[in-house]
Parts: C-alpha cells; structure tokens; sequence
C-alpha cells in the first residue's frame, strides 16, 4: 500500500489557471419572479400559511474582499502572472446585501421550463437545490459575479442530459404536496455534463459533517429582492430555530428571517454555515410562510430541508464516499483573510492533464481539492499589509474518514510550499495568516475561519 509522503521544495514559480466562460443560460431575476409567480401552495414551492410565535432574527457581518479576475469567452483560458501591488479596498456593502462573490457555491438554475431556482455546488459535477424546481427540461446551472476591479465574470454549465435521468435526481420519495401544502423530500441532485473549474468566483460547500445545531445562524444567497447593486446579492443572516419552535415536519429544520426577506424565487437556496473554518450546507429552502403572498410574512419561518438527514442519499446518488466527495488532496486557509493571496494545488505527476487551481485566501470556509494525481504541489502565499504565514498543517485521513496523523510543516514567513502525496489517504492542508501589526486579529475568534478539516 502506498503511504503519504510529505517534501519541502526550495524553490518555486507562481502560478495559477482562472477561467471563465460567457453564461449561455442562466435567465434574469425578471424571469425568475415571472415564472414564480405561477407556484402556488399546491406545488410544494415555498408557500404555506401557519402561525408561530416571534424570533429575534441574529445577523453578523461579513466583508471580504477577492483579488483581480480575468474575464475571458468560452473557448480561452488566460494564466494569471501577476497581482496587483497595492492591497484593494472595498466599501461596505449595503444592508441586507453581501458581495456575491462571497458566496461562490451559490448558483442559478434555469432554462429546465420550471422554476427558475438557486442552488448548491457540492463538487464542481453537483449542484444540490429543491425536488419542485425540477422541471420537463434539462437546464443550466450558472452563476454571474463582479470582481473588485468591477468585472463581471460568468460562467454556465449544462444538465448531463445525456447521462441516467438527464442529469437531474429528484429523491425517489419525494411529495410535493402530503397536505395543506406539505411537501416531503423536498431535495434534488443535478449533475453537469462538464464540472466547474473551480476558481475564485466559483467553489464548492461541503456537505455537513453532523446535524444541524439550533441556535447556530447560517447566510442564504437569495435573488435580490432588495434591489441590491450591480455585484451584490441579498443575503439572509439568522439562527436555525429550536426543535420545539420548529413547525415543520421530520426532514425539514426551520428559521424565522425578517419578513419579505425570503420569496418563492429564492427555492433551492443553501443555507451555509461556517464551521470547523469550511463552508457547509446545512439547508435547502423548500417552503415559506407566506399568508398567501409571494414573500415570507412577518414572525413566520421558513422551512429548509435538513441537508444532513439525506446524506447517504446524496452520496449514495452521486457514487462518492464523503472523502471522495471532498477531494483526495485538499487544502484551505485560517485565521486573518488575505486579499489579494493565493492557495493553489498543482500536479506534478508526469504526464498529467490535471489543470491548477488556484483561489485567494479571503472568502471564508472556502476550500479547494484535487484529485487523479500522485504528487500534488502545494503552495500559500498571504498578500496584503502586514501579512504573515503563522502555520502550515498537514491532517491524514483514511478511507472511511478517520483522522490518522497531524503533522506541522515548515514553511517561510511570506509563503509555504510543499508536495503531497496521498496514495491510498486523503490529504488536508491548511495555511495560516496573522497580521504582524496585530496578530490578536484573527477572524477564527469569531468563528468565521478556523482549522479547516
């Protein structure tokens, strides 16, 4: 058996493949509104009448920064050569909105002659939403993101029509409507024909590691119903409530979020915590409160359906285990958010086609993976004022999961880089930043960045 392998390289190129594509499908929030407009309660679609008592509504706020993209057509990828010298600022966004390039696992989907919904990326082949946004049609999965130079990137994917199911797995015991509007099973998987190629504008949530946690809040991307501007996206920050407030039938969690916040266009969307310093999604918006309306009414909740109750369901569809599902190498970041830095995976291996991938180091819970490779270079390198390296870590794990070995590895100031080879393990590396100026800065204190594995 092949056992993992650990190497300082003494020198290094930088690096990095960005691409995007020009968006053939993803439709407008006005088509989106126009179609939802259509769902009743009769179809399972977020919209159920039922009283509960008042919740307070938790909200924290979160403001990264992503470093220069390069938009490019359908056919061209462009390498990244150099960074910006000057650290980019950015203003404050908006209330109730959020830079949606902080949310890069959120999609759309369109064009399947249904409801125009949000989801998932759970792997740059999957996208996980709602079971009723499933319509006659194979569709596209798409997103559209502004850089913090004011470009806009986009990019789309099609369903697998050709493969089982023409891409789209709705649970097998999915309801749409057991009573008064009701439905059960509320999730589907969409697999693409051609996967994402994962970048800073574009990046996956994992799955949750355990079940959903009442008290904890979590982010929903929603479609902007708050006339957020151009390159911002509404956003919903609150608390999953207690078992006991929760009206909603076994399989569902719910949430109380501030009335209009939530409307039948935002079916599908992930409710994504941070935790444990990696983006996972605990939730999938499936149905609403509404008093008859198209948004959520004041002291209502929303029902989300419990991503954790289904996950040997999701697996089981997608023919992963959770590690494989992650990544045979990984590597994600902690501590102080470092924009415009970059960690990037790439192979080695002779004669490999396995393209780099390369992020910045500033969108919380974001991680990156790489896997059909042997020796997988790794490479950090906070930038930004005052930013430092403060650890490089390296976690091995088998098969089935289980945490084998921690290792601390050496690494400069200003960059770490090392090679990693899994063989028959998964791999997860993490870099840590500090500020040198104030090192008691950290945003894993607040829990948005710790330890990611």
């Amino acid at each position: 058996m092949k056992t993992p392998t650990f190497k300082s390289l003494t020198s290094l190129l930088l690096f990095g493949a960005l691409a995007g594509a020009q968006l053939t499908g993803c439709g407008t929030q006005g088509d989106a509104e126009a179609e939802d407009a259509e769902v009743s309660s009769t179809t399972g679609a977020l919209s159920r009448t039922a009283a509960v008592a008042d919740v307070d509504t938790a909200t924290v706020d979160t403001s990264v920064v992503t470093r220069r993209t390069t938009t490019v057509n359908t056919t061209t990828t462009k390498v990244l050569t150099s960074v910006p010298s000057v650290q980019l600022t950015q203003a404050a966004p908006p209330a109730g909105t959020d830079l949606e390039r902080n949310h890069p696992w959120s999609v759309y989907i369109s064009g399947t002659g249904g409801l125009n919904c949000r989801g998932t990326l759970i792997h740059p082949s999957w996208v996980l939403t709602a079971a009723h946004c499933m319509g006659p049609y194979a569709g596209s999965v798409g997103y559209t993101r502004t850089d913090a130079s004011g470009n806009t990137i986009t990019d789309s994917r099609r369903f697998d029509e050709a493969g089982p199911h023409r891409g789209m797995f709705q649970h097998p015991d999915y309801v749409a409507d057991s009573g008064f509007g009701q439905p059960k099973n509320d999730i589907m998987l969409i697999r693409l024909a051609t996967p994402f190629t994962i970048n800073n504008n574009i990046q996956t949530a994992a799955l949750p590691r355990f079940f959903a946690n009442p008290g904890r809040t979590g982010t929903i991307a929603t479609n902007n119903h708050s006339n957020a501007p151009a390159g911002y996206v509404s956003i919903v920050r609150t608390q999953q409530l207690p078992v006991e407030n929760c009206t909603a039938p076994s399989g569902f969690m719910c949430i109380s979020p501030p009335a209009g916040s939530l409307c039948k266009g935002d079916s599908g969307s992930g409710f994504v915590e941070i935790l444990d310093g990696r983006a996972q999604l605990f939730g999938i918006t499936s149905n609403i409160d509404s008093n008859g309306d198209d948004c959520i009414a004041a002291s209502k909740q929303a029902e989300l359906v419990d991503v954790y109750a289904y996950r040997d369901w999701i697996y089981g569809t997608m023919g992963m285990s959770p590690q494989q599902a992650n990544g045979r190498v990984r590597l994600s970041w902690s501590g102080v958010a470092s924009q415009p830095g970059i960690m990037s995976l790439q192979c080695l291996s002779t004669g490999t086609t396995v393209p780099a991938v390369e992020v910045s180091m500033n969108v919380p819970g974001g991680e990156i993976a790489m896997d059909n490779c042997d020796d997988v270079r790794v490479f950090c390198q906070p930038q930004g004022s005052n930013l430092n390296m403060s650890s490089f870590t390296k976690r091995t794990f088998a098969p089935n999961g289980a945490l084998t070995a921690t290792e601390a590895l050496p690494y400069f100031p200003t960059f770490t880089v090392a090679a990693g080879d899994a063989g028959s393990s998964f791999l997860g590396f993490n870099c840590g930043v500090y500020n040198l100026m104030n090192p008691a800065i950290d945003l894993s204190n607040s829990g948005l960045a710790t330890a990611a594995f």
